[in-house]
């Protein structure tokens, strides 16, 4: 037999359904729900039980005409944490405590979010641009509920994308922070990468952008510029590689040479080190060796001498001009000892092979705690 469910619409009308397509709207619900949220669950750390959260839902607007659009489907809801650098700067981060969810038919979505967070609501598209929603955190009951709409507009945008990757192995990077500035309003977002590496901004055509990551145990990536120009499709692929701070790995200072003799920082000299000051003040939590090298030309025992000087006065410069704490440098001058090609005593070379000899590296020697 036939089993029949009754249900009221508005205007008290009676709606007569088989039972069996109650169960199948139940599925269908229950599929949907998982689909939409699969990427916000890979946000939530293991022991979110014990933190309160409240729901958020809402949908999205079309800015013009303020209508639901039935395209406004697939859409990236992004709940970034709101955050403060060790500067003291504003920054919009997708960090553990971070969601993302996708707007399901007609451009409804909706999350948990924590209470203790402070949170900017913001729909991530390429060819589209939202209005942005503060979020602040919430003293609450569990389960609380928020509504609210997310105006968008059609924009000309694109999305940038890559991986973090380790210079030397080409192997992607867990854990780095990647930070996208904004030039034009200073704001600025970041991504926490994940094990694969990935990482992904929204940029606007017309404003400049850079960016830089960071990672413990890795150098701090040079300032890379982004052009919006460079998109297809929609989409920037930009991959950026780090070094990794290695035990005992040296950097070769570029550009940096002492005339005959001498062991005196002259401004030109001063300029060559900006590229030490740098790495020294970017990897606080580093000791390392500065070493000084000399080519075969000259006394053996005096070319010791000579750079155990130089490097002694890379120190000093360093140290009283800049506030590097002494201890994290250690001078070493190695004189002709660790010659880099085959200009040895005896060997006639030319001058620009002897030069490759003559060098200042900055070598790790150990990891402070």
């Amino acid at each position: 037999m036939r089993r029949l469910i009754y249900l009221y619409g508005s205007y008290n009308k009676k709606i007569v359904l088989p039972i069996s397509y109650l169960f199948l709207i139940y599925f269908q619900l229950i599929f949907t729900n998982v689909e939409a949220n699969s990427y916000e669950n890979t946000f939530l750390p293991t022991n979110d039980s014990i933190r309160k959260t409240y729901r958020v839902s809402g949908m999205l607007i079309n800015k013009q005409d303020k209508k639901r659009k039935n395209n406004f489907f697939g859409f990236t809801i992004v709940a970034y944490e709101v955050v403060k650098d060790d500067a003291g700067n504003v920054v919009y981060r997708v960090g553990p405590s971070a969601k993302k969810v996708t707007t399901s038919d007609k451009g409804v979505f909706e999350f948990a979010l924590y209470a203790d967070t402070e949170y900017l609501l913001k729909c991530v598209k390429p060819g589209y641009f939202s209005d942005e929603i503060p979020l602040p955190k919430r003293n609450i009951a569990l389960g609380q509920h928020i509504s609210l709409e997310i105006f968008v507009n059609q924009a000309n945008t694109a999305m940038l994308a890559g991986y973090i990757k380790n210079i030397d192995t080409n192997e992607p990077i867990a854990g780095a922070e990647v930070k996208l500035k904004d030039n034009v309003t200073g704001s600025v977002r970041s991504i926490i990468t994940q094990n694969d590496g990935a990482y992904s901004f929204e940029i606007r055509e017309g404003i400049n952008y850079e960016i830089t990551v960071d990672r413990e145990s890795y150098f701090e990536s040079d300032l890379i510029k982004v052009d919006f120009a460079e998109s297809v499709g929609g989409i920037l692929k930009k991959d950026i590689f780090i070094k990794g701070l290695l035990i005992g790995k040296s950097y070769r200072l570029k550009g940096f040479y002492f005339g005959v003799n001498e062991f005196d920082i002259t401004e030109k000299q001063a300029t060559a080190l900006e590229e030490a000051v740098e790495i020294l003040k970017e990897n606080p939590d580093v000791q390392f060796e500065i070493g000084c090298f000399s080519d075969s030309r000259g006394d053996d025992k005096y070319n010791m001498y000579l750079t155990q000087k130089r490097s002694e006065a890379i120190v000093n410069y360093l140290a009283d001009n800049f506030e590097i704490m002494r201890d994290r440098m250690v001078p070493v001058g190695y004189g002709e000892t660790k010659l880099i090609n085959e200009c040895a005593n005896g060997v006639l070379c030319g001058t620009e092979k002897h030069e490759e000899n003559r060098r200042i590296e900055l070598k790790i020697i150990k990891i402070l705690e």
